[in-house]
C-alpha cells in the first residue's frame, strides 16, 4: 500500500512545461499608423507592408497576439497560445519565419493559409537599435493557399504590419 502515495506523487509531477526564451506582445495591423511606423523604419512602401493582391475589399485587421519564442542556437520556434505557430531562424536581429499550413473552418467554406514573416527585426539576444518602445518590427504576409469559400480566392495574400514589445520570459 505504500506504493500508491508514491505513484500519485510521481504522476502529479509530470513533465515540466518549457519556459520560453522571450515573450513579445505583437500587434498585427493594416491600419495606417501601424503601417507608417514600419515603413519609416524599413523604408518599404505602405503598399508592400499593408497591401493585398486579393480581389475585393481589404478587411480591416488589428489584432494583438502574444508570441513566445524558443531558441535552439539560431533556430527559433514561435508559439501562440501554447501551440507552435511558426519556425524560423534568428541571425543577429533578423528573424525569418514561416508557419505550417493552417486549416480554418468557415460556414461559407474552409480555407488553408500560412504566414511568412518579412523584414522582421527582433531585439532578442542583442541590442538592435530599434525605435523607442519597439522590440519587434516587420510585417507578415498571410497567404491563402486553398479556398472553398467563394468570397475568398486562393493564391493571394494580405500583408500586415507587425510591431511589438518585449514583455518577459
Amino acid at each position: 500500500m505504500r506504493l500508491v502515495p508514491l505513484f500519485l506523487l510521481l504522476a502529479a509531477c509530470g513533465e515540466d512545461e518549457a519556459v520560453p526564451d522571450g515573450v513579445w506582445k505583437v500587434t498585427l495591423s493594416n491600419q495606417d499608423g501601424d503601417c507608417r511606423k514600419v515603413r519609416d523604419y524599413t523604408g518599404l512602401s505602405t503598399d508592400d507592408l499593408c497591401g493585398t493582391d486579393c480581389e475585393g475589399e481589404v478587411p480591416q485587421i488589428e489584432e494583438t497576439v502574444r508570441y513566445e519564442l524558443f531558441f535552439d542556437g539560431d533556430n527559433a520556434e514561435i508559439k501562440l497560445d501554447g501551440q507552435t505557430f511558426a519556425t524560423g531562424v534568428l541571425e543577429g536581429c533578423q528573424l525569418s519565419y514561416e508557419s505550417p499550413v493552417w486549416l480554418e473552418d468557415r460556414k461559407s467554406g474552409d480555407l488553408q493559409w500560412s504566414v511568412v514573416g518579412h523584414e522582421t527585426e527582433v531585439q532578442a539576444k542583442v541590442d538592435c537599435g530599434l525605435p523607442k518602445d519597439v522590440d519587434w518590427i516587420g510585417y507578415e504576409e498571410v497567404r491563402i493557399l486553398e479556398s472553398e469559400d467563394p468570397a475568398q480566392e486562393a493564391g493571394c495574400g494580405y500583408r500586415v504590419a507587425a510591431v511589438g514589445e518585449y514583455v518577459g520570459d
